[in-house]
């Protein structure tokens, strides 16, 4: 997440919605998943 970040917001600044969200989703069990491991099973839980 914390990459997303720093590579987006070169582009772009994140708006407070978007940036509260992935704050949110990287403080949850979610944030812990690397993106290697997501696979719909795993979201399903």
């Amino acid at each position: 997440m914390y990459r997303y970040l720093v590579e987006y917001e070169n582009v772009r600044p994140l708006g407070k919605t978007k940036r509260a969200t992935i704050k949110a989703i990287s403080e949850s069990w979610l944030g812990e998943v690397a993106d290697s491991a997501s696979t719909s099973q795993k979201l399903a839980i």
